[in-house]
């Protein structure tokens, strides 16, 4: 069996008996995500999302589109009266 350690706790994981780079494992001991980067030393690392982070940052785009919340819609309202704010007076927290 082929072993390594994790490099986030630094465990002994038992990969298995063929090993192939680019393959996934997860430790037992921490649970990181890891992946071979090298066979001949056996080798760990974390395991790179480059595909979720592309789905993250979409995500993230949606939350802040602008189309759909109402920031400013204040400064239309005819009963502001800007003047009536005194940031001086506020009480800091």
């Amino acid at each position: 069996m082929a072993t390594a350690l994790c490099p986030d706790c630094g465990q002994k994981i038992v990969i298995g008996p063929k090993p192939k780079k680019g393959q996934w494992v997860s430790c037992p001991h921490c649970n990181a995500d890891l992946e071979i980067i090298s066979i001949r030393p056996l080798e760990l690392d974390w395991v790179r999302f480059d595909d979720e982070d592309d789905i993250d940052d979409e995500v993230e785009e949606d939350l802040w589109d602008d189309d759909d919340d109402d920031y400013g819609e204040w400064e239309d309202d005819e009963d502001f009266d800007e003047e009536e704010l005194d940031w001086d007076e506020q009480e800091e927290f």
